[in-house]
């Protein structure tokens, strides 16, 4: 059986480091969990479970003796209060208490995880972990990312699919073909700034999954754990290697694989034009300026434009000069204006504009940046020896860090991630 979300929240997350076997740094935070035997208590009768018998030790030990047993009707408000965050509702103070006075409590517990309140109520854990606010335009309502995450307590999700689902659920499957994509990815969503959107996602990744804090090793080896330097530029490689796509209107799966598709021919057309075609580039612009000119010629016909005659003039002046520039550069090349690479470079420009306008709605971005919608995490061009380490503002000193896992998690002889695969 899967561990319900919310144990696994209220226990955040250092089980995630728990390897099978004790780990190479011997470190006592990064060694397996193991059973420990249940203390002996004075009072043998008070305990109902194994866990009472920590909790009623600790008491003993320092000359204490359990509160008193809450009343039905405080148990039914506590219950529901830690569960829904909301009192009682009437209904069920009239089955729990008057109806059933003496029944037990797991079935009121199971109706109020039922609840959608209790999504609302124990998502918000998740969310303050994840440093969740609305985006402009998003309220509670309607913001994808609050609304999914609500949902998969409400769905009581698997904790294990609950993280896979957040660093890369558009990869994964959906039940049907045709799924709509999961694209709404943690590590995208977040509002990172542009400057610093690195450094903030490897401390939320630290805090959130790994229970403690990377931040000190940008700098240096960690003095009380152990972390290297090289490991935080190691993951670092991960986020430069990776790109967010922001995709609102991609929820089917036909549809993403065609702008994936036409995308991948725009970025063989771009390789094209600027490597094979290159020269032509020169005849593309040159014929771009010819339009330009005749478009502020026509201006000075424009009745609205008389006002500007002066204005227009000077620009055509200009730009007359640079179209003669350009044309006696394109000659001293031997360049022809109709040969046919220079046709195909027109031909390929042409193509890559007709796919930004089929597109327009999907904005494509390098990094990670703020955005009011649903994003996904896509593959980008990892980089080929990994991330160079910048110690401090001084030039690059340190050889390249490739892109792998934390020794402590995986040893310091693991294959590096761009040699395992090709993607980001």
């Amino acid at each position: 059986m899967h561990q319900p979300l919310s144990i696994c929240i209220l226990g955040i997350l250092p089980a995630l480091l728990l390897a099978a076997e004790p780990s190479p740094a011997g470190h006592w935070a990064f060694q397996p969990v193991r059973p420990e035997e249940a203390p002996q208590v004075n009072d043998a009768g008070w305990p109902r479970d194994t866990l009472d018998n920590f909790i009623l030790a600790q008491l003993e030990s320092a000359g204490l003796a359990p509160a008193p047993e809450a009343s039905r009707q405080v148990l039914l408000r506590r219950l529901s209060f830690a569960l829904t965050g909301l009192a009682p509702s009437t209904a069920h103070l009239q089955t729990y208490l008057v109806d059933q006075p003496d029944a037990p409590l797991d079935a009121y517990v199971d109706a109020l995880m039922d609840s959608p309140a209790f999504g609302t109520h124990w998502s918000r854990h998740w969310l303050d972990h994840v440093r969740y606010r609305p985006f402009p335009g998003r309220n509670h309502g309607n913001d994808p990312y609050r609304l999914w995450v609500e949902r998969a307590f409400n769905q009581d999700m698997p904790y294990a699919k609950f993280i896979q689902m957040q660093i890369a659920g558009d990869l994964m499957p959906g039940n049907q073909p045709g799924d709509e994509i999961h694209l709404d990815g943690l590590v995208a969503v977040r509002p990172f700034s542009l400057k610093n959107r690195h450094t903030h996602q490897l401390d939320l990744l630290g805090r959130t999954f790994l229970g403690l804090s990377l931040a000190c090793a940008e700098c240096h080896d960690h003095k009380h754990e152990p972390l290297l330097r090289n490991d935080y530029y190691a993951l670092k490689g991960v986020y430069e290697s990776s790109r967010v796509m922001k995709l609102p209107y991609l929820r089917e799966r036909k549809q993403f694989d065609q702008y994936k598709s036409a995308l991948a021919q725009k970025e063989a057309n771009q390789k094209r034009m600027k490597e094979e075609l290159k020269e032509f580039a020169r005849v593309s612009q040159l014929l771009d300026l010819r339009k330009r000119i005749e478009s502020e010629r026509a201006k000075l016909d424009n009745p609205k434009e008389a006002r500007n005659h002066d204005k227009i003039r000077k620009n055509l002046e200009k730009l007359e000069k640079d179209q003669h520039k350009r044309l006696e550069e394109i000659q001293k090349r031997g360049l022809a204006l109709d040969a046919p690479q220079a046709l195909e470079y027109i031909r390929l420009k042409e193509d890559n504009l007709a796919f930004d306008q089929k597109w327009k709605e999907v904005f494509l971005f390098d990094a990670f940046v703020d955005q009011e919608d649903a994003a996904m995490i896509a593959d980008s061009r990892p980089p080929q020896h990994g991330l160079v380490v910048k110690p401090g503002d001084d030039p690059p000193r340190d050889p390249a860090v490739p892109r792998r896992f934390p020794a402590v998690l995986a040893g310091d002889q693991q294959t590096p991630l761009g040699e395992r695969t090709r993607e980001s």
